[in-house]
This record gives C-alpha cells, structure tokens and sequence, in this order.
C-alpha cells in the first residue's frame, strides 16, 4: 500500500489538493520504528561515553599514583596497570569498558594526526636528523612487535593449558 499524501487534481481552472493517507497505520509503524532506532543509537553512543568516562577514572587514578610513586614512567601507563589489576582481579568486569575501549581504538588514527601535522612544521629537524628518526622508529617497532607477539604466545599458551 502507499501512502499519498498530496495529490494534484486539474479540473479545468480548478486545481484542488487532496491529503489523504491510504494507510494509516503504516505512517504510524514507520515512525516508531524511526523512533525506536533513534533510541537505540542513541542508548549505544551513551553506554560508549559512560565508558570512556569510566576508562579515564583510571587515568587519573594514574596520575595520582604517579604522584605518590616518582617512577620515570607515564602516569597514563600507571592508569593502565591498574585497569589491567581491576580487570584480572575481577573488580570490574570487561563490558563495562568494552565498547568505549573498542571506539578509543577504533578512533585511535584520529587522536595521533594533531602531532604528525605538527612535526611536519619543524622540518630542520628532518634535514639534519632525519635517518636517525627513521631508523629509531622502524628499531622500536620492531621492539614492540616482537614483544606482543612474545606476550600473544604466552596468553595462547596459558589458555591451552586451562583447557587441557
């Protein structure tokens, strides 16, 4: 069925609109579904910035711990150890970060640009230091990468042997 809502009749000079909705209840279904994705969408984007909330606790619970122990260690690395604590000790559960955790990571790309469009306004450093940058980078990320890769294999390791 369709719905017609304004339907132009030419008689001669006489132009008349007729607003009719042949099925009612089909405009009705309509908007409350409409209604009801919006909610929905709108609930999900909630729970995300509750999370991302929550997941920032721990940052400053870092910052703060940084400040009672003076390691040479970022206080956001502190913040991580210490949901890596909650979560493994079962004082928080993983869904009451995973989905904000999921949109950090997912946005990560995003929060990285500002710095590489501000290295690029110091290029004398490129020109003297530039194979020296280049060369530290491809050292560290090939540091970092075999380090996941050593921890991946111990956590699949782990979870064999609890299986068994």
């Amino acid at each position: 069925m369709k719905i017609i809502q304004n339907m132009y009749f030419t008689n001669g000079e006489n132009q008349r609109t007729i607003n009719s909705i042949v099925n009612f209840g089909m405009k009705r279904s309509f908007n409350s579904s409409f209604c009801i994705m919006e909610g929905i969408v709108t609930r999900k984007l909630g729970v995300i910035i509750i999370q991302v909330v929550f997941l920032h606790v721990f940052l400053f619970l870092g910052a703060a711990l940084k400040e009672v122990i003076p390691l040479p260690i970022p206080a956001s690395m502190f913040g991580l150890f210490l949901l890596f604590i909650a979560l493994n000790f079962k004082i928080i559960k993983l869904e009451w970060v995973e989905r904000g955790a999921n949109w950090l990571l997912a946005e990560l790309l995003l929060f990285f640009v500002p710095s590489a469009v501000g290295i690029v306004n110091y290029d004398e450093i490129f020109s003297v230091q530039g194979a020296e940058i280049v060369g530290l980078i491809g050292i560290s990320t090939i540091i970092v990468m075999g380090i996941t890769a050593l921890i991946a294999e111990k956590i699949t390791g782990w979870k064999r042997s609890e299986q068994h």
